[in-house]
């Protein structure tokens, strides 16, 4: 049996790159600061109102204390930053077809300092984007849209080698 089915782009969309790399999971080096940019754009032949963005973070790398959340609000006990009309003024309105971005960065915590807590060292990155559409009648409704993304840390391997001398005998270890 045949069925149609219809793709349809979001009414409002929020696109996740993670120092440039649309993929779900994006791997980085330990240490090395990742830079987060949230293209936003609005789909709909009409205006939104209120829209705002919550980028929720998260993971057993995630330190709260390593996060630059450019324009937005950063709610550090929450581990979120917040997008809305208050921090970007886009947000108040976007007309019909507007694109925009907003960006932040977060260094990853050190896998050495983690030890034996950092298996599978994996941050996350979910955002929600919302706003309100107007129906024309005085009324509106809200719509939404979610995505999230994954940050991995290269392992390091690392490899000792060392060479001993006891009395005539040589052991490598």
């Amino acid at each position: 049996a045949l069925q149609k089915i219809s793709i349809v782009k979001p009414f409002l969309d929020a696109k996740i790159l993670i120092n440039g790399s649309n993929e779900k999971e994006v791997a980085v080096s330990n240490n090395n600061e990742v830079d987060v940019k949230i293209l936003w754009s609005n789909n709909l032949t009409e205006s939104i109102s209120d829209a705002q963005i919550v980028a929720s973070l998260g993971g057993n790398i995630f330190d709260k204390n390593k996060v630059s959340p450019g324009c937005g609000y950063y709610d550090s006990a929450n581990g979120r930053i917040i997008w809305d009309k208050s921090t970007y003024q886009d947000f108040a309105t976007i007309k019909p077809g507007q694109t925009g971005n907003i960006s932040f960065r977060f260094t990853p915590a050190d896998l050495e300092e983690l030890g034996d807590l950092a298996k599978n060292p994996q941050a996350y990155i979910k955002v929600s984007i919302k706003g309100r559409q107007s129906l024309g009648n005085s009324s509106s409704e809200e719509i939404n849209n979610f995505s999230e993304k994954f940050v991995k840390i290269f392992s390091s391997f690392q490899m000792a080698t060392s060479a001993e001398f006891h009395s005539g005998n040589q052991t490598l270890t």
